[in-house]
């Protein structure tokens, strides 16, 4: 174990705030890397070196300059798991400072033993997150024995069977296109991984703004009541919503790439769907099913087809109104209401947009080709 400067530093502030002795971290390499005097840190002590070299339980020095680089006080090695890892250095009269020297050798020990421990499961995580990422986004071919043995070191089974869930944060149930900071990110990461420790083959990570949970074969009801827990305790805990989609479908190790792309699709249908309040599942969605397998290109020349004659800021005001139109079934009463609108003046603009695109949203068949052009505009947008 090597001891990193900013752990020693941090190690030697909390301790002289504690204790108000002046005091040396001093590295394998015999280098003072942390210290309460700034001008001695990189310097060499040679006290440190005969100490190591020789392995002693302790070296006192009573004169300054003793050794190279050295002043008087007392010199103990720090130990983490049978290893020397360094010495802890207190400076002044040995006999004022021996009854300071094994306490703070073993605080300073604790502390170092803790950020230790830290750091391994900070890279056993790590290792565990890219394991994780390989399987959901590598190559199919990949996925093969070896990988089935790699995962069991990490205590995952990927043979069991899973479902895919795909989770992004929003600041109300509507918006989708909300920027999450990096801070409020990794604390809904917290609260999901308390709650799915509900089963330890459950796994989640993180990839870009979505959240990304492969949980335990279970019946959608099962689901539902594991999402609207997470939903619940992320909104109280973080202050915004989780959109969630699900895959329909139980997959093996060799589908879970498939599962998630299914589980996106769903998220991403969830605006448009009339399936459950709290996920939607594949089965749920319709036409975001292959909306992306349609060119860009085609797309855009569709939304302006329809929206004939409209700027781009003209088509995002009107897709903001049938949005809502459409989401309260044409209904003009709770459409107005929504909107804040006298039920007379969206009649007028309903009218005007007719008239401006030769499309009557209240026609049926009309109705059809805005609803196609808003979910071909919200996926090129993003939203």
């Amino acid at each position: 174990m090597k001891i990193s400067r900013a752990t020693a530093m941090k190690i030697v502030t909390e301790l002289e705030s504690i204790i108000h002795q002046d005091i040396n971290v001093v590295d394998a390499s015999a280098h003072i890397i942390a210290g309460t005097t700034p001008s001695r840190i990189g310097t060499f002590h040679g006290a440190t070196q005969k100490l190591l070299s020789e392995k002693l339980p302790v070296l006192k020095i009573y004169h300054d300059e003793e050794y190279e680089g050295t002043r008087r006080g007392i010199n103990l090695p720090l130990e983490i798991e049978g290893e020397t890892v360094g010495v802890i250095g207190v400076t002044g009269d040995c006999d004022e400072v021996e009854p300071y020297g094994r306490i703070i050798k073993k605080m300073t020990e604790i502390l170092l033993l803790d950020d230790y421990l830290k750091e391994q499961k900070s890279r056993a995580r790590n290792t565990r997150n890219r394991f994780v990422q390989e399987w959901v986004f590598g190559e199919a071919h990949k996925i093969n024995q070896e990988f089935f043995n790699l995962g069991l070191t990490m205590d995952i089974d990927i043979s069991r069977a899973r479902r895919v869930l795909v989770a992004s944060a929003s600041a109300n149930q509507r918006e989708s296109n909300y920027v999450v900071s990096q801070a409020v990110i990794d604390s809904i990461e917290r609260v999901i991984e308390k709650i799915l420790q509900e089963d330890p083959q459950n796994l989640s990570l993180i990839n870009g703004s979505k959240f990304v949970w492969l949980v335990t074969d279970r019946p959608d009801e099962r689901i539902l009541e594991l999402v609207s827990l997470i939903r619940r305790e992320v909104f109280t805990s973080c202050g915004v919503h989780l959109k969630v989609g699900a895959d329909s479908l139980c997959t093996s190790a060799e589908q879970v790439r498939d599962g998630y792309r299914r589980a996106e699709k769903a998220l991403w249908g969830s605006r448009h769907s009339t399936g459950h309040g709290e996920v939607t599942f594949y089965d749920d969605i319709g036409m975001e099913l292959f909306v992306n397998d349609i060119p860009e290109k085609s797309r855009q020349e569709f939304i302006h087809k329809v929206f004939r004659g409209c700027s781009d800021e003209e088509i995002d005001q009107w897709v903001s109104l049938l949005s809502t139109f459409f989401s309260c079934n044409g209904s003009i009463g709770q459409t107005a209401q929504k909107l804040f609108l006298h039920k007379n003046t969206l009649q007028y603009r309903l009218n005007k947009l007719r008239e401006r695109t030769g499309y009557d949203p209240r026609n049926l068949e009309d109705s059809s080709l805005f609803y196609i052009a808003i979910v071909f505009y919200e996926s090129d947008s993003g939203i």
